[in-house]
């Protein structure tokens, strides 16, 4: 048992999802040879039940633990969910929002195992950074505008759970790509990191009927 924990937006499903799951189905992990991935929700025993239908794989990733505090109101099935998970045979990685690690407190084994267990996940650094951006792009042979990479940089430098940001930001600016090119103009009226989810949340509250726009506000 291993937890992944780390600040919201610190790359935490990035790193179980495309790091481990994927190394894993490479065959790079020692002693797994199948894989299982699951989020909580609000009923996480349900959610384990369902990802054991077939069998127990060899390694459970449950991703977002933190939604077992979240969204389920039902205290007994929590408790009953991190004792199945805990009682599981094979490997288990978990990862958790830091600011939810003092709620593992609540059941004695779950917090013996996550204190005793975990990574922490600290904010990648420039150089991380820039490769995050940059390496994608180079696998599908897309180009990049001179100075766009810097400029990405700067703005998420110092930026709070950047990750999340960045990605949308990137997103959109593929959108808005000339050709085979991400460009500074599609950078900037997707709203770079700062303002990317604010433009695109309005352009879907625009987009929206009347009775949906209230719902939305």
């Amino acid at each position: 048992f291993v937890a992944v924990v780390g600040a919201s937006g610190s790359g935490k499903s990035s790193l179980v999802r495309a790091g481990v799951i994927a190394a894993a189905r490479r065959g790079d992990v020692a002693g797994v040879s199948s894989t299982t991935l699951l989020t909580p929700g609000p009923d996480p025993l349900s959610a384990l039940e369902a990802a054991n239908l077939g069998g127990q794989a060899d390694l459970l990733v449950v991703d977002q633990l933190e939604e077992a505090f979240t969204l389920c109101p039902d205290e007994s099935r929590r408790d009953r969910f991190f004792d199945e998970l805990l009682d599981r045979r094979g490997k288990t990685l978990v990862s958790l929002r830091a600011d939810f690690y003092g709620h593992c407190t609540a059941h004695e084994e779950l917090a013996t195992h996550v204190s005793a267990n975990n990574v922490l996940l600290s904010p990648m650094t420039p150089n991380e950074m820039q490769r995050a951006i940059v390496e994608p792009a180079k696998v599908k042979g897309l180009q990049r505008e001179s100075g766009l990479v810097e400029l990405i940089l700067r703005d998420a430098a110092g930026e709070p759970g950047a990750l999340p940001l960045l990605s949308h930001a990137l997103m959109e600016t593929w959108a808005r790509r000339d050709g085979r090119t991400l460009t500074l103009a599609g950078y900037r009226d997707a709203g770079g990191v700062h303002g990317a989810i604010a433009r695109t949340a309005e352009e879907l509250f625009e987009g929206a009927a009347e009775d949906e726009q209230r719902l939305l506000r």
